[in-house]
């Protein structure tokens, strides 16, 4: 699957600990890496 999301910095810096515990759970911790990259 190939999805795309578009965000702001500032919604993602929003999300992003719900990203993690939700990457966590689904066992994919470099989608989580991947976002805090983006916020860096």
């Amino acid at each position: 699957m190939g999805t795309k999301i578009k965000s702001s910095k500032k919604v993602l810096k929003k999300l992003s600990k719900y990203l993690d515990v939700l990457t966590s759970a689904e066992e994919l911790p470099n989608h989580y890496e991947a976002v805090k990259g983006r916020l860096e």
